[in-house]
């Protein structure tokens, strides 16, 4: 119902302007979303006393879509990156929504073709408008769908210089959304990042990115020790573990000889050949074996 008062501009009481696009919105709707909007709505605002807002450096398709999910709770990529090649699957690839279920029928939709630099950027774009209007919402869910398609598209089907650049330019420095991922991204790619001359100048150019990468690079390499160092010691652990089973089994096998050795002895005092005592040690077959052997001294003959 909204989206369709959205399109038709029935019932509006506030016209935003944007580069040359008039959107006639409704403050009932705009307001409880977006402090921003809500706080240039009142009346000791000019805005609010004109009833109009114009915006200067928003771009009017990345508006709508703002606008879009305003209203109706999810938003299109395809105004922003322009069809995809094949347009039965526009309507399908395009839609991102706030809530879980929409969230994972798109995702499982979008299985189907890698995303491309325009979809990731539009979601920059996207979560950059959330940030300036205080549209938590539409930040969580812009943010959510760049970390999926970028983790799911390989980095050689990417202008990641492009990307960096795009997200050290409209996120705040301490975005804890979008640059972390980034990063991990990047630091994942690094062998094939570095040999891009692309890369090499927009690392030159946003100092921030570069050390937030050799940070994230050090961490890994850190993580990677810690975990070696833990294999290994795990390894030396596993190696004591079966060395002192072994050292309990021999001697539960010597154990075992001593008892039989004993034993013959309680039962065999006198050779049963020739009737006389023994008068000799045992034998036994190995150091390690619970084989015992008596012989008589005076005939010979085994007892084992």
């Amino acid at each position: 119902m909204w989206g369709r008062y959205l399109e038709s501009g029935e019932y509006s009481d506030f016209l935003i302007s944007c580069s040359g696009r008039d959107f006639q919105v409704h403050r009932l709707v705009i307001c409880p979303k977006s402090s921003y909007f809500r706080t240039l709505c009142k009346d000791n605002f000019k805005e609010g006393i004109s009833q109009k807002l114009e915006l200067v450096d928003e771009d009017p398709d990345v508006f709508q879509a703002v606008l879009t999910f305003l209203y109706t709770g999810i938003y299109e990529t395809d105004k922003i990156t322009g069809p995809p090649e094949d347009e039965t699957t526009q309507a399908a690839e395009g839609s991102c929504g706030s809530s879980v279920d929409s969230e994972n029928d798109e995702e499982n939709r979008r299985q189907g073709r890698p995303a491309t630099t325009d979809d990731i950027l539009a979601h920059v774009q996207l979560y950059a408008s959330g940030d300036k209007f205080d549209i938590r919402d539409l930040k969580d869910v812009s943010a959510k769908m760049f970390r999926n398609q970028l983790h799911r598209t390989p980095v050689e089907n990417l202008d990641i210089p492009l990307i960096v650049q795009t997200v050290y330019t409209c996120t705040p420095n301490n975005d804890a959304s979008l640059r972390p991922v980034l990063i991990d991204y990047c630091v994942q790619n690094l062998n094939t990042l570095l040999v891009q001359p692309e890369m090499a100048l927009v690392l030159a150019e946003m100092g921030q990115c570069a050390f937030e990468l050799l940070r994230a690079y050090k961490e890994e390499a850190d993580l990677r020790s810690r975990k070696a160092v833990e294999d290994q010691r795990t390894a030396v652990l596993e190696i004591k573990k079966a060395e002192s089973q072994q050292l309990r089994e021999s001697l539960a096998k010597l154990q075992k000889r001593d008892t039989h050795l004993m034993e013959s002895l309680a039962s065999h005092h006198n050779c049963r050949n020739c009737g006389k005592v023994f008068g000799a040690g045992p034998q036994v077959y190995g150091p390690m074996s619970d084989k015992v052997m008596l012989r008589c001294k005076g005939c010979y003959t085994k007892h084992s």
